[in-house]
């Protein structure tokens, strides 16, 4: 499950998936649920990303 924020950081967007239950659309499925959550900085270019598995 992936979640993109522009100007905020990658924390937020893991935060926002856990927060709306997204995975919950993903209970029937076996295995683990793998949390992306991706920033990209507008002034910097450049991207922060973290992972969690669930």
């Amino acid at each position: 499950m992936v979640e993109l924020k522009a100007d905020k950081d990658a924390e937020t967007a893991i935060r926002q998936i856990k927060e709306r239950r997204y995975a919950g659309a993903l209970q029937h499925c076996k295995g683990a649920i793998i949390l992306v959550g991706i920033n990209y900085d507008k002034a910097s270019k450049k991207h922060t990303c973290l992972i969690e598995k669930i």
